[in-house]
């Protein structure tokens, strides 16, 4: 079993401001970032989250909005951010970062625990969302534990067909409706177990009072092998470990966690949502 982190929605660089915690529920909302043209995807009209569409979410936060017909990249697909939501969660990667995740052979069994630039939130008025005066951190947002991949040939004339057959709750997924876009390097992996959380310090990544690359994890992390991460600085009180992320990157991978690692995340997976 192998443990990857993977950073997926707003950050500096893409969208530029913070995901948001959800105020009195707790439940974590990571935006989907935004594409440029030709790459096809949801608009923010589409999408929505307790009620309230992307749009107005995203105009209370103040995020510097443009082009307000841009679309926007909905993977993983394992948040309920549509009226109808797949019976299975689904990720799409391509690339460099795709290639980290074959090298490693990433497959079934295996968990991608889903990480992003957060800050808590509150009401303003008659339901105007605003962030809280705080920096913003990195914390896990949700998960998808693998059952099968999915490679997609853009070359295949019937690449569509076939896939719909067998996976019809992917026909918007942007990795397929892009695949023209991806070239050769271009998998979905799918899981039946998914799901996003309601945030508790147990599923916050940074160290308070740092920067957000800089990691802070329970004891049980000292010694790993975390692909592109710094090797870990112990600290003795409390008992904690720290590690140097990289800015940029996606896929994080952990082979081979200890007992103590898997118990760790048994503790955060009985904490989903949905």
């Amino acid at each position: 079993m192998k443990i990857v982190f993977s950073r997926k929605g707003f950050d500096s660089q893409y969208g530029g401001i913070p995901s948001v915690i959800w105020p009195n529920s707790r439940e974590m909302l990571s935006f989907p970032i935004p594409v440029k043209s030709p790459e096809q995807g949801y608009r923010a009209e589409q999408l929505s989250f307790k009620g309230y569409k992307l749009s107005k979410l995203l105009m209370d936060l103040e995020y510097n909005w443009t082009k307000p017909d841009e679309n926007f990249h909905f993977d993983p697909m394992i948040q309920a951010l549509l009226p109808e939501n797949p019976p299975v969660g689904a990720f799409g990667q391509s690339g460099a970062a795709l290639g980290h995740l074959k090298k490693n052979h990433i497959s079934k069994g295996d968990v991608f625990l889903f990480f992003g630039t957060f800050c808590e939130c509150y009401w303003e008025g008659d339901k105007l969302m605003r962030y809280s005066m705080m920096h913003p951190f990195h914390a896990i947002w949700g998960f998808l534990e693998v059952d099968s991949y999915i490679d997609i040939d853009p070359s295949q004339a019937d690449v569509e067909d076939v896939l719909l057959k067998t996976y019809p709750y992917l026909k918007n997924h942007p990795h397929i409706q892009n695949r023209q876009l991806y070239k050769s390097k271009n998998t979905i992996y799918v899981g039946k177990k998914f799901g996003t959380f309601c945030y508790d310090e147990s599923l916050r990544l940074s160290k308070h009072n740092f920067k957000k690359s800089i990691w802070e994890l329970p004891k049980v992390f000292s010694g790993v092998d975390i692909s592109y991460v710094k090797p870990a600085k112990v600290q003795k009180d409390p008992p904690r470990v720290d590690l140097a992320t990289p800015g940029k990157g996606q896929e994080f991978i952990l082979k081979d966690p200890n007992n103590g690692i898997l118990e760790w995340l048994s503790l955060i997976l009985v904490q989903k949502v949905v």
